[in-house]
């Protein structure tokens, strides 16, 4: 959401469509807005002119794409890891779902590297993402 206003006035389906949100938060979020102490507290900084900056759009490698990590990677934290994705247009999301474009498998990969298969989401080791990255 662009505005505060739009955000108060989101349903819990508006907060379902968005990626990586569950019930969990589209409800809290809901019922946060829901409060009139909170009503109260969101149009008073409305009414002071509070704006949401928006995030400049990053081009590169990754531009469009969700990318897991999953396992350890040698080369990279990852923090550091999830910083390059995202200098280069990616998104970074912690769990495997049909909106992720790639897996990035490290040693001891798990359950996701096996859900990312299910699905057949591409999945590339770290000798690939560093590749990647020097593009």
């Amino acid at each position: 959401f662009k505005t505060l206003d739009k955000a108060r006035d989101a349903t819990a389906l508006d907060l379902l469509a968005i990626n990586d949100f569950g019930d969990i938060s589209a409800n809290a979020i809901t019922e946060y807005f829901a409060d009139e102490a909170n009503i109260k507290l969101v149009d008073n900084l409305i009414s002071k002119g509070f704006v949401f900056a928006e995030k400049p759009e990053r081009l590169g490698v990754f531009s469009g794409m969700t990318v897991v990590l999953t396992g350890s990677l040698e080369g990279y934290k990852r923090s550091a890891a999830f910083k390059e994705i995202e200098e280069r247009g990616g998104e970074v999301a912690d769990s495997i779902s049909s909106r992720v474009n790639l897996v990035i498998a490290g040693s001891d990969a798990g359950s996701k590297l096996a859900k990312a298969n299910k699905l057949n989401i591409k999945i590339i080791d770290e000798a690939a993402f560093s590749e990647m990255l020097k593009d």
